[in-house]
């Protein structure tokens, strides 16, 4: 088992999905130590961590000042369709970003949807309720144009399960190494 304390950092919009994912990193095989910090907690306590602290920011530069910070500095590894994550060393971001919403945006939603491991987390997903889960729901709401504010929810939280789906690995095995 690791020994590593996971912080997933995140303003007050997105403490849910916050605790959710570092719900969903305790279940993982080789982490138990993962907590949300929010933005003021993490400010606080920033110049006690150490390289082997691995933080998770949620939000853009507009909803979380820390992935501001460091937006510049680390590479996005996905952002097709506005659904966007990173990782560099000890720090990760996932964030939407609604000014490339495009059709691709729907279809990474639904694929996430299709896939088997979704199934596991639903609530990461979509903190909207269990109905808009179903593909039509989203199809729809993106259809209808509803507010870019549900829409960016509803990315980033697409954004925080790309990560575990397909980019925890690498930025782990990284920090192993």
């Amino acid at each position: 088992m690791l020994n590593r304390t996971i912080l997933v950092v995140a303003p007050e919009k997105y403490a849910k999905q916050a605790r959710q994912l570092a719900h969903q990193i305790n279940k993982k095989e080789d982490f138990n130590n993962a907590v949300f910090w929010t933005e003021k907690h993490y400010q606080d306590n920033e110049m006690q961590l150490t390289k082997d602290n691995l933080i998770i920011f949620i939000g853009d530069a507009k909803e979380n000042k820390f992935t501001k910070d460091y937006i510049d500095l680390i590479k996005p590894v996905h952002s097709d369709g506005g659904i966007c994550y990173g990782y560099d060393q000890n720090k990760a971001f996932v964030y939407a970003d609604e000014k490339h919403f495009d059709s691709s945006t729907f279809q990474i939603i639904k694929n996430l949807y299709d896939k088997s491991s979704i199934k596991d987390a639903w609530p990461l997903l979509l903190p909207m309720g269990p109905a808009i889960f179903v593909a039509n729901s989203i199809r729809k709401m993106f259809k209808e144009h509803r507010s870019i504010a549900n829409q960016k929810e509803l990315a980033t939280a697409a954004a925080v399960q790309l990560l575990l789906d397909k980019g925890w690995n690498q930025w782990v095995n990284q920090q192993a190494g």
